[in-house]
């Protein structure tokens, strides 16, 4: 399980129960191959998935890297799904979709630490900062989603 958090211009945002899966490859199975990675949440209506890479430091932590483009499309949907499923704002929330998204990778924060277990495969914790904004032609809005894993999940082979 995680929580998921994100608002949108106006609105005092919330903080959703998630499960979520991060799988890392090579991983035939997801589609992932070496140094890959893929993190969802899923909220029960919507799953939010994005895509990066990953290095192992000298300490063995996973590295996690996302491009900033390929990010831009599952940050628009994610914004698009709270807007109509969870705020009920409907046809309004329609103009997202033509919204540009604009994302400054220097500002994405994906820290992830793992533990060996003693007598299973150990554990995960993971806590994004994926900041960006929505601009259109009158306006831009900041808007920041954070993901966060937490207590630790297992790590399952």
């Amino acid at each position: 399980m995680g929580l998921l958090k994100a608002a949108l211009p106006g609105t005092h945002g919330g903080t959703d129960p998630v499960d979520v899966l991060v799988d890392f490859g090579p991983n035939a199975g997801a589609g992932l191959g070496a140094n890959e990675f893929l993190i969802g949440a899923d909220d029960g209506v919507f799953d939010f998935e994005f895509r990066g890479t990953f290095t192992v430091d000298a300490k063995g932590q996973p590295q996690l890297t996302v491009n900033p483009l390929a990010l831009a499309g599952p940050l628009q949907a994610l914004m698009t799904h709270i807007c109509k499923d969870v705020l009920q704002l409907g046809s309004s929330c329609d103009a997202i979709l033509s919204d540009s998204v604009l994302i400054d990778g220097t500002k994405l924060a994906l820290p992830a630490r793992t533990k060996a277990g003693k007598t299973s495969g150990g554990s995960l914790a993971l806590s994004a900062k994926l900041p960006f904004e929505l601009s259109d032609s009158t306006q831009v809005s900041k808007i920041v989603v954070t993901l966060k894993v937490s207590p630790p999940a297992a790590l399952v082979p």
